[in-house]
């Protein structure tokens, strides 16, 4: 699949959900069941699909930390135009989570197999998993308590750590499940991962809704030119540092 039909049926799938979300056909917690079942059954497939037989080398131990030094430029990008933007707590809150993380598993996983090929996936579950989960998982959580006004303890990140199904999928890839399982098995691997991204994407287009008051426009500009090309350039920097292929 190239890059433009992977971009094109991502978009196809949004246009669903959208349609869907107009006609009033789904239950109103279509969306949130739906992004359930990925997470529980469809995003642990697509682990278990793409990282046995991975190739291990100290390359890995960059590609896991690009996103924590994404997050860092994030945080020094939002504070040092915090006063010159005008932005609010709100607005603070907001671009941190939405430039500072990315969807690199249910967008990530298919666009990487579109551009670089299937055996490149498994490098995009490290750093989904090792990089993007782990720091929404501690950083994520830190900044939602610090908005919110409520304390955060080691407790409920460990337990959101733990029981995450593709953190578990991600150790048994790298163990024990084979690399040429039972015909049966990768059927069923197969097909779940395969299903992912229509499963998430018509979620997101249930959800969607395109609205914007003018005073977000300037933030919300602010957050596309942070997330879009000054992020892109550091982390080529980092890979490159790293010694990524």
């Amino acid at each position: 699949m190239s890059s433009f039909d992977a971009f094109a049926q991502i978009l196809t799938f949004i246009a669903f959900g959208l349609l869907l979300a107009r006609a009033r056909i789904l239950p109103e917690n279509a969306a949130e069941t739906l992004n359930l079942f990925a997470i529980y059954l469809c995003l642990p497939a697509a682990v278990l699909r793409y990282v046995p037989g991975m190739r291990l080398d100290l390359s890995l131990i960059g590609l896991a930390l690009t996103p924590w030094i994404l997050m860092g430029a994030t945080l020094a990008l939002v504070f040092a135009f915090k006063k010159p933007l005008k932005l609010s707590r709100d607005h603070v809150t907001a671009l941190l989570l939405c430039v500072g993380f990315c969807n690199s598993s249910f967008l990530g996983f298919p666009m990487t197999e579109a551009l670089l090929g299937e055996d490149a996936v498994a490098y995009a579950v490290v750093y989904d998993q090792f990089g993007s989960f782990m720091l929404l998982s501690t950083v994520g959580l830190f900044i939602l308590a610090r908005h919110s006004g409520s304390a955060l303890g080691f407790r409920p990140i460990f337990a959101r750590m733990v029981r995450f199904p593709a953190i578990w999928a991600l150790l048994i890839g790298l163990t024990i499940y084979p690399k040429e399982p039972p015909a049966l098995l990768s059927t069923l691997v197969d097909s779940l991962a395969a299903s992912l991204v229509p499963i998430v994407m018509v979620a997101i287009g249930l959800n969607l809704k395109f609205r914007m008051p003018r005073e977000e426009l300037a933030p919300f500009a602010f957050g596309l030119v942070a997330r879009l090309v000054i992020l892109p350039i550091i982390a080529l920097g980092v890979g490159l540092a790293f010694g990524m292929p």
